[in-house]
């Protein structure tokens, strides 16, 4: 009995060892897959594959708990039977829940919708995180034939210990995973930003990219319009051809309700699109700022959407809405630009100062080669302001015929009385399309630019009619304006200086061609006894020293802004006040007068050391109304002033000695708080019936410029 007992004690003990042995073998074989297998979906797979060959289950199941949604999923099936596919799936679900609720590993009865499909025999063990003790998920082993017993038990206990492990390792792979896809994604939308500017490539490329890491069937990208707010589809990536087929507006309807969305969410598609195969729709609104731009919409036949889709599209979205503005802003100024070289080369052409005509001729090419047209025209208004007169054509052949100049016209005068831009397509087989945008100037509607027919296939894009209205409301005051800063430049560049010249050109909406009257200054100027001198000089001499003369007083006048009325031999005639008002005409007058005499003292002082014979000045200067503006014949006009107070001028100018200024009343009576005078007796003067009271004026009140 001792050697039976001794027998049964040895055989016990080779029994725990064998169990022992099993166990360990199961455990390092788990071990080794968790230290080789680096695919989160495999991991499991290997992890089911080995507990049932080292169990010799028939069926094992590996279920994980998802982190989300606290629900059950089946990862991972080793079928030995073929009989997985054919197996309730209530009853699983119903199997692998009591798994999950248990304590420990433990033989379970199997429900009979099991039985009745062959499997009779159920092992399970829970799964759970070993510092927390939450539910991991569950293994459970099937047999059919083959029961479970305490060995098996044990074995099994054993392969959860890695088991569990195993799910969190594979978790942590997955996490990985998706957030290197999400990186890469966001890389790649990066890496499109940094080497795409135009908005529709760059979309399609990031449709592409997107359908394409989310291992979707299809992808849209739709965007609200800038202008209109309607919503337009930019980019589709259709890897199934099914886009075309799916009947009525369902995508539109999607992209509308994945728009109006918070975030990224799963939306229910709709018959049509279900018809096609699209069982699974994922959608994410496109903001920036609170601004919506648009949304980008996932289809799938086949697997649904899971969270990691919808962290990967939310990451996607973030690098997405950032790049469409990069783009849109890229693109706006690049337009800018465009715009801007455009104004550069009219403002060329301006300058040129090419014949009117010439110029609008040059002017439309510029235009015409922006938006790359045909042809284009400029009509303006005739005389009377009611009808529209072809100006200038890039093209003589399409107005040539009058059935064509009578639709441009038409257009043209649509475009007149709205106000705005008229964009016609197909008028005739010659005339495919045709834009047509007011001129306007100060508010006033003077005529119309037209462009005829795009280079190539279809009409002028909305790029090109922003584009044209955006230049022609530059051209159009560049062109017309530069005229009337022409005429004032012609007419007025031999009167005033550079100074008084800018005031005026800054002011358009005075007229400076009319002849009003005004409250001025004038002031002559002439060398007393000159005639005598020129008598016995020659003519050469006469000739260097009068220019050295009116040069030296033209300069003083301009300086102090006045206006350069006109020389009479040796006498100079300035204004003061017109045709830029100011109001301390008077004293600027004083203060020239006084800087002339100064002046003219070096010239005198540098003829004498050359041996030249020199006459001093005398000045005179009046203040009163006079009539100034464009004054003369068809032949001859001049900028001018004349009055009764401009002879006053003259008289006190005639009358004034050597190196003396005169000033009458009206002018004392202006600057009397600033200078130094010395009150002389009335004087009589031709044309006054009354002795006129003058002054002589000695210096500033502060010493400056006084007579020497």
């Amino acid at each position: 009995m001792r050697r039976a007992a001794m027998v049964d004690t040895s055989k016990g003990n080779e029994g725990g060892e064998s169990q022992e042995a099993g166990e360990l073998e199961i455990i390092v074989a788990l071990r080794h897959i968790r230290a080789t297998v680096t695919d989160p979906r495999q991991l499991l797979t290997s992890v089911a594959q080995a507990v049932a060959g080292r169990l010799g289950a028939d069926l094992c199941l590996l279920s994980v708990v998802d982190e989300v949604t606290g629900e059950p999923e089946l990862r991972a099936v080793d079928d030995r039977l073929g009989v997985f596919g054919a197996l309730p799936r209530p009853a699983l679900d119903q199997a692998i829940r009591r798994a999950l609720s248990l304590e420990t590993t433990s033989i379970l009865e199997v429900s009979p919708d099991l039985r009745r499909a062959g499997l009779h025999h159920l092992l399970a063990a829970p799964l759970r995180a070993e510092a927390e003790g939450t539910p991991l998920g569950a293994l459970l082993l099937f047999n059919r034939d083959q029961p479970f017993d305490e060995a098996m038990r044990g074995l099994l206990a054993a392969a959860a210990s890695q088991a569990d492990s195993a799910i969190v390792q594979a978790r942590r792979i997955a996490q990985l995973q998706e957030r290197n896809r999400q990186l890469e994604a966001i890389y790649q939308i990066d890496r499109i930003r940094d080497t795409t500017n135009d908005v529709q490539s760059l979309l399609s490329s990031i449709a592409s990219v997107t359908t394409n890491t989310l291992n979707a069937d299809l992808g849209l990208i739709c965007l609200l319009d800038e202008e209109t707010g309607r919503l337009e589809l930019k980019a589709v990536d259709d890897r199934l051809g099914v886009f075309g087929r799916v009947r009525g507006d369902a995508w539109h309807v999607a992209a509308e309700q994945a728009v109006a969305l918070d975030g990224v969410a799963l939306l229910e598609p709709g018959p049509a699109l279900r018809a096609q195969g699209m069982r699974h729709l994922l959608a994410a609104p496109l903001t920036v700022a609170g601004e919506r731009l648009g949304a980008l919409l996932l289809a799938r036949a086949g697997a649904p959407f899971g969270p990691a889709d919808r962290d990967l599209l939310q990451a996607v979205v973030s690098q997405t809405d950032s790049a469409i503005v990069h783009a849109r802003t890229f693109r706006r100024l690049r337009w800018r630009n465009k715009e801007l070289e455009a104004i550069y080369r009219v403002d060329r052409i301006r300058d040129q100062g090419l014949e009117f005509n010439a110029m609008l001729n040059a002017v439309l090419n510029e235009l015409c080669s922006v938006i790359e047209a045909e042809m284009g025209f400029i009509m303006l208004f005739d005389e009377t302001g009611r009808e529209l007169e072809l100006k200038a054509s890039t093209s003589d052949d399409i107005c040539r015929v009058a059935e064509h100049y009578h639709l441009i016209k038409m257009a043209a005068n649509e475009a007149l009385r709205r106000a705005g831009m008229v964009d016609k397509v197909d008028l005739s087989p010659v005339i495919r399309s045709l834009v047509c945008v007011p001129l306007i100037l100060r508010d006033q509607v003077i005529g119309v630019f037209g462009a005829v027919n795009r280079h190539g296939a279809g009409g002028f894009t909305a790029e090109d009619k922003r584009l044209l209205m955006a230049i022609t409301s530059q051209v159009d005051t560049a062109i017309f304006e530069s005229l009337e800063k022409r005429h004032i430049r012609t007419a007025f560049r031999r009167f005033v200086g550079p100074a008084v010249m800018e005031r005026m050109l800054n002011m358009p909406a005075r007229d400076f061609f009319q002849v009003e009257r005004l409250p001025l200054t004038v002031l002559f100027s002439d060398m007393r006894g000159f005639t005598t001198i020129a008598e016995r000089t020659a003519p050469e001499v006469i000739v260097e020293i009068l220019n050295q003369h009116l040069t030296a007083m033209t300069e003083v006048v301009l300086a102090h802004e006045g206006t350069l009325d006109k020389f009479v031999g040796d006498e100079v005639m300035a204004v003061f006040g017109a045709p830029v008002p100011m109001p301390d005409h008077a004293l600027r007058a004083v203060q020239t007068a006084l800087e002339m005499q100064r002046a003219h003292g070096e010239l005198l002082a540098r003829w004498s050391a050359e041996g030249r014979e020199g006459a001093p000045i005398g000045i005179g200067i009046n203040t009163g109304e006079m009539v100034v503006g464009n004054i003369g014949c068809e032949l001859q006009v001049d900028y001018t002033v004349i009055g009764d107070a401009v002879n006053l001028g003259s008289r006190l100018c005639g009358i004034a000695k050597e190196g003396q200024i005169l000033i009458s009343e009206a002018t004392y009576q202006l600057v009397r708080d600033h200078v130094r005078v010395n009150k002389l007796s009335p004087v009589r003067v031709k044309g006054r019936m009354q002795p006129v009271q003058i002054y002589e004026v000695l210096g500033l009140q502060h010493g400056e410029h006084d007579v020497p």
